[in-house]
């Protein structure tokens, strides 16, 4: 029995140790980088939709400028991207809409299942002569919404116009 307590009291001395260790040592400066924990994280979980189309002009752009911008920001180490056969089954669980349409209200639950901070949706519009790739931002804690969009030419490159539209979603989820 003697061997019990002194083994369970070795065993907390241990853990006490450790514990004071991980934190730099016991105290306030302990306090202070729990803190510092709180901060955003480096990596920003995300789940990126499928963009709508929007006009005769942009059929079929959707699902490629959706796989141009996913290539694009899975490159990126700041970013981690929910596997979107995941996301297609989450979303058929919650019977939602898979065109790519997210709604804030319903932004916390795909955020909780999937385990995405940010859902990205959008558009792909043509007016007139001009092609707009428009970007959602939505963050899953707060239903906050931030937009990133780039417009180019109907005659232009669809490849150019998303990678710069890569560029400034990763700038507007990494500001924030």
């Amino acid at each position: 029995m003697r061997k019990l307590w002194v083994v369970m009291f070795l065993a907390t001395i241990c853990v006490l140790a450790l514990q004071a260790h991980g934190t730099g040592q016991a105290g306030d400066k302990g306090k202070k980088e729990e803190k510092k924990d709180d901060k955003v994280p480096d990596v920003y979980p995300a789940a990126l939709f499928t963009f709508e189309e929007r006009g005769a002009g942009v059929r079929d752009f959707g699902p490629k400028v959706t796989d141009i911008l996913f290539a694009k920001l899975a490159g990126r180490p700041e970013l981690y991207l929910v596997d979107r056969t995941d996301l297609k089954k989450i979303l058929g669980e919650l019977e939602l809409n898979i065109s790519g349409v997210v709604k804030p209200s319903e932004a916390n639950k795909i955020g909780q299942m999937t385990g995405a901070k940010i859902l990205i949706s959008g558009s792909v519009i043509q007016v007139d002569k001009k092609t707009y790739l428009i970007a959602k931002i939505v963050g899953t804690e707060t239903s906050r919404v931030l937009a990133a969009s780039v417009d180019g030419k109907s005659s232009d490159e669809l490849a150019p116009l998303v990678e710069k539209l890569a560029e400034q979603v990763a700038e507007v989820i990494t500001k924030k």
